[in-house]
């Protein structure tokens, strides 16, 4: 999705547009939390007769929102009585409002967006009509947040870029008097102030705001040097990004003013910001995708629950191979989109290995160096050597498998960089309680610019042919495992690329599985998931209770005092997969939880056990998944 398409009006117009054509409502408004989230602002208000309505709507601090909203909790569904029109909410009357409902705006990880409102005229909303107010706004909420943190990026990007217009002006003149004007007019612009002053003689050196002007003191080496003053403010007053952004100008400033040093003071803060600048931008960017790779990563995941669990339930069941040889194929192609889902959740750094196991890292740069050991390079007569510098290092926590693949991805990016052959130098150490691998060539290395570059996605000095996944992949999985991954290069002297990643923990032994069916509660509010899950756990001889929400469950689980474990959907409507659970616990402490999640990482994962859950199973699930997970229930 481009940028483009995440511009926050044009996405709160969607969620408007949808809102009212989803519940046929006569009017909509939205308010959205602001920068800060504590503030709740009006965005956007569609369907009302009144120009007046909208003024009121605006401005309306969280506290009083709910007030207006007939003191209900959200989400809350209401028809209005004449004493609900009166005083504050007498717009209502005047806009001949009958019924309204409100809803929270709120991403899977329970991350406040805002709060959206649905009215009409001369008929309430029917049943059922809260549950879809719901549901449009929780699709709507991951699109939402993504757009807003792409409207804060943007606007620390324009912040950035005024310093680095600033910084050029004091740099590149040698008349700093001239030069001064250009920047006060520039802060005046950018703050929306109506003048700016900038005075270089001795001042005092603290920051001071009234309504009508703001004083930042111009600082030279540790001596006051002067003084920024800021006029006419604009309708919000001085904002803290407007006081941090004068701040940093004044700084710029006093640099620009210290001498002959103050020329290279200024060209290294320069660059500084361009790399502040470039994070931020690269950072926001690949968080805004992180958002809408997660919620796709979380609905293919459903959909490759039921593939795979029926596929295998019927394998398990059918003995005619003209059958079992296309469901093989079909098995196959699911875990195949698993895998893809996979990689989706590790570029957009969004999954967390479920269980980490003991890894030995020398083993797998073993495995992965060892086909290029005395490979020809490009040029007649030169090879590749592999050089071991290994340190017997402990284990590490984490995913044999993508670990591989990330250690493969390292490698492979070495050997390219040696097209006239070279050394391949495999090095491992311990510190504390980290254990490093580096992997060391004496290729052709890389310049500031493409180190800079080299984990972005898609980056790429191969050509058109290369994906340029890489190393952003391999980033990508080191991260996912709490780990980090450094660059270390020039041109010309060879690249060393170094994975920190934390030991293992040793694990004891798991004793011999209990024999005995379970009784089992499963909550998942997508039939056709649940009705999957169920069927694979009854396959297994296991007795099942089915509850399509959170307060179903534990509605269950009060009335069955016999149940051995409960395992819940993460995101639902209403209570989540982490309310459940902890419920669950109060209630019955000695039954197992665990949860089933699509998402690839919720973000609480480490603190699960907190939550009273014992263990997370990622979507899609498979037999031996849920084979082992009851095994180790059955075993407590």
């Amino acid at each position: 999705m481009s940028p483009d398409t995440l511009d926050l009006r044009l996405v709160a117009r969607r969620l408007v547009d949808d809102a009212c054509e989803q519940l046929a409502a006569d009017a909509v408004a939205l308010w959205l939390r602001g920068a800060d989230g504590s503030e709740l602002g009006l965005a956007l208000a569609a369907g009302f007769a009144r120009p007046e309505t909208a003024a009121d709507l605006d401005h309306r601090p969280a506290a009083r929102l709910r007030d207006w909203l007939i003191d209900r909790r959200l989400p809350a569904v209401a028809t209005l009585k004449p004493s609900d029109t009166v005083g504050e909410r007498s717009w209502l009357a005047a806009e001949g409002i009958h019924s309204l409902l409100a809803v929270p705006v709120a991403t899977a990880d329970e991350v406040s967006v805002g709060v959206l409102a649905a009215f009409r005229h001369d008929r309430p909303f029917p049943v059922g009509y809260l549950a879809r107010a719901v549901g449009v706004a929780t699709t709507a909420a991951p699109t939402l947040y993504a757009a807003q943190r792409l409207a804060e990026q943007r606007g620390r990007a324009e912040r950035a870029e005024m310093l680095l217009a600033v910084s050029q002006a004091l740099a590149a003149g040698t008349d700093l008097d001239g030069s001064l004007d250009e920047v006060a007019a520039r802060t005046a612009r950018a703050v929306g102030a109506s003048r700016c002053d900038i005075r270089l003689s001795a001042s005092d050196r603290s920051v001071e705001q009234s309504d009508a002007a703001l004083v930042v003191p111009i600082v030279r080496r540790k001596d006051a040097a002067g003084s920024l003053t800021l006029t006419g403010p604009p309708a919000a007053g001085w904002t803290p990004a407007a006081v941090e952004l004068a701040s940093a100008v004044a700084a710029q400033i006093g640099v620009a003013a210290d001498g002959a040093h103050g020329h290279a003071e200024a060209e290294r803060n320069l660059l500084e910001l361009q790399t502040i600048h470039q994070t931020r931008v690269q950072g926001e960017t690949l968080r805004a995708l992180a958002d809408l790779a997660g919620g796709a990563a979380h609905h293919l995941n459903n959909l490759l629950t039921i593939v795979v669990g029926r596929v295998q339930l019927v394998l398990r069941s059918c003995d005619d191979e003209r059958v079992l040889r296309p469901l093989g194929v079909v098995e196959k192609a699911a875990k195949d989109g698993a895998e893809v889902v996979r990689r989706l959740q590790q570029f957009s750094r969004v999954r967390q290995i479920a269980e980490p196991r003991p890894v030995d890292l020398e083993d797998l740069l073993r495995e992965v160096a060892a086909p290029f050991q005395g490979r020809r390079g490009v040029t007649p007569g030169s090879t590749i050597e592999v050089e071991s510098r290994f340190g017997a290092v402990a284990p590490v926590a984490g995913d044999a498998t993508t670990l591989r693949e990330a250690l493969s991805n390292i490698v492979l990016n070495a050997v390219d960089a040696m097209p006239d052959g070279g050394r391949l130098i495999l090095t491992t150490d311990a510190a504390g309680d980290s254990v490093s691998a580096s992997v060391t060539d004496t290729g052709v290395g890389m310049s500031d610019g493409v180190r800079f570059r080299a984990q972005q996605p898609f980056f790429t000095t191969k050509g058109v042919k290369a994906t340029g996944l890489g190393l952003s992949v391999a980033y990508g999985i080191v991260r996912s495992h709490g780990g980090d991954m450094t660059i270390r290069s020039a041109e010309g002297t060879g690249t060393t690329v170094t994975v920190t990643l934390p030991k293992a923990a040793a694990a004891p032994s798991p004793g011999p599985v209990p024999p005995g069916a379970l009784r089992i509660l499963l909550v998942d509010d997508e039939s056709d998931v649940r009705e999957a899950l169920a069927d694979m756990l009854m396959s297994q001889g296991h007795t099942v209770l089915t509850a399509s929400d959170g307060e179903e469950a534990l509605a269950v689980v009060e009335r069955e005092p016999g149940l051995d474990l409960v395992l819940t959907d993460l995101v639902m409507p209403g209570l989540t997969g982490w309310d459940v659970a902890a419920a669950a616990k109060e209630r019955r402490p000695h039954v197992s939880v665990g949860v089933v999640t699509g998402w690839g990482e919720p973000l609480d994962r480490p603190n699960a056990p907190r939550h009273g859950v014992d263990f997370v199973v990622d979507k899609p699930v498979t037999l031996d998944v849920l084979r082992d997970v009851l095994a180790r229930v059955r075993r407590r």
